[in-house]
This record gives C-alpha cells, structure tokens and sequence, in this order.
C-alpha cells in the first residue's frame, strides 16, 4: 500500500513536467499563412521567390481537409478558436501558392515562436 501511494505522489508530481515538454500548439489564421507565404518564404522547389517584380499571390485553408492529412490520417483537428478580430485560428493550413507562372499546393503547420513548417501538398 505505501508503494502503491508512493507511486502516485510521484506520478501527480511530475505530471506538469511531462505537459511542459509537449510543444505548446500555436493557433494561426489562414490571413497568417498567406501572409507567410507571400512575403517570408524565400524558396520553393528549388526557386528564389525573392525576384523584384515576381507576383505571388495565395490561398489558404484549414489543412484538416488537406491531401496530405488524408493520406497519412494525421489531423490536427478543427477547434473553434478565434481571434479578437473574428478570424478563425487552426494548426494546420492548406494552400495554394501562385509565384509568376508556377503553382505550387503547399501544407502548413504552425510551430512555436511564429515559425512554420511547410511541405508540399500531395
């Protein structure tokens, strides 16, 4: 019996320690991504999106209906979070870029500190 009380004092005390290791999820709206898109991604598929006079131009979803959380059955699943501005917020995006003639499908995750993960969208 005193193990057993042992046990689960030391598991309620390191409880909080395991939750603050788990990355904190940042919720982000799609103006956010396209934002990012646009103006911070440098490079994709092996392009400078930084060229003076290049439109770009993009177009983003919640990603929970993207090919790519449908392939791999991986969602971070839609919460009704919203901003003080109306926005909905999510974790995952599905977009679509357009830079001069090319077109990229794009998914984005939101990371912590304002950083993204991108991949492509297939």
């Amino acid at each position: 019996m005193r193990r057993l009380v042992c046990i689960c004092t030391a598991a309620l005390a390191l409880a909080p320690l395991a939750a603050a290791s788990i990355p904190r999820a940042d919720y982000r709206s799609d103006g956010q991504a396209e934002y990012y898109l646009k103006h911070g991604l440098k490079r994709w598929a092996g392009r400078s999106l930084t060229t003076p006079g290049l439109f770009k131009s993009a177009f983003c979803v919640n990603g929970y209906y993207s090919r790519h959380e449908k392939r791999t059955g991986r969602h971070f699943h839609p919460v009704e979070r919203v901003n003080k501005r109306g926005e909905y917020l999510f974790r995952s995006f599905a977009c679509t870029l357009s830079a001069g003639s090319h077109e990229y499908a794009l998914y984005l995750v939101t990371l912590p500190r304002g950083t993204w993960s991108v991949s492509a969208d297939r």
